[in-house]
Order: structure tokens, then sequence, then C-alpha cells
């Protein structure tokens, strides 16, 4: 890789590679591509431009997943590629958007603890409790995180593959 675009195109990659082992991934616009000031103070030739800035939504419904995704993260970062993360119970987020840098030749060791932090903390909160009562809208609906299981293991059976 010798651009951030391209740096972008091999994070998408890895997402999808990640999508198809069964975690649930949203891609959304971020609000920050219609504010001015963010625009013009981060559409810099070393810099995505504004029309590829998303959020990355992974909904986490197995504790593997987070460990899933936080590998994942942590490979991009040693490949020189670093973007703003967060995320709550049964949730990770990922900005990829003015925060998206490559550096080719530099594993950013600080962002890397920054991540562990975050991700400790996440998961103390997420997963100590009996359980999460996740709620969120799916096609109109509230759906708990044990609708959300079931209606992700249907998904996941309807796209296997036919023998």
């Amino acid at each position: 890789m010798d651009t951030v675009i391209e740096a972008y195109e091999f994070t998408l990659s890895k997402i999808k590679d990640l999508e198809e082992t069964g975690i649930m991934v949203t891609f959304k616009p971020t609000n920050s591509r219609n504010d001015k000031e963010i625009v013009e103070k981060y559409n810099l030739p070393d810099r995505l431009p504004p029309e590829l800035w998303y959020n990355v939504k992974f909904t986490i419904i197995d504790p593997s997943d987070s460990n899933k995704i936080f590998e994942l993260g942590n490979y991009l970062r040693l490949c020189g590629i670093g973007f703003d993360t967060g995320g709550c119970c049964g949730i990770r987020d990922w900005e990829l958007d003015w925060s998206f840098t490559y550096k080719k030749g530099d594993d950013q060791p600080e962002l890397g603890m920054a991540r562990e932090e975050l991700e400790e903390m996440i998961n103390s909160l997420s997963w100590s409790e009996k359980h999460c009562d996740l709620e969120m809208k799916v096609g109109g609906e509230e759906m708990t995180q044990d609708n959300l299981k079931k209606r992700v293991k249907k998904i996941q059976k309807e796209k296997k593959p036919k023998k």
C-alpha cells in the first residue's frame, strides 16, 4: 500500500472478511462529512476525501466477536492504518472518516495502547452484567439482544449456500 485510498480499500476488504465470519456490519455516512469546518480542515491530499467518510458499526452477538474486531483493528494498526474507534454494550464502531490515517511503516504503538485500554473498559461494562439488554430498531421494530441473536441466526441460515 502506498496511498491512504489503498489503505482504505484494504481496510474495507478486511471488514468484509470479518463480516463473512458472521459479524453484523453496518456502514453509515458520517455527519462530519456535512460539517464545512471539519471538511475544510481535513480534506487534504494525505487524508480520505469526505465522500468516503463512514461510521462502521459492528453488532456483537457473542463476546468473542469483540475480540475478532479488536484483533483486526490491531492488525490494521500494525499495517500503519489508524482511525477512531468506540463502542458500548453489544456494539463496536470504527470511524473511517477524517481521523483515518495511513503512515507506511508506522505501527502507531500509542494507538495500540489506547485501543487496548478502551476495549478493556468496554468489555468490563458490557459483559460483566448478567446480561446486556441492548435495544435497537431493526426494520422499524425494537430489538432486544436476545431477539437480535435469533434474527441473526435466521439470516445466517438463509445466507448459507445450499448443497
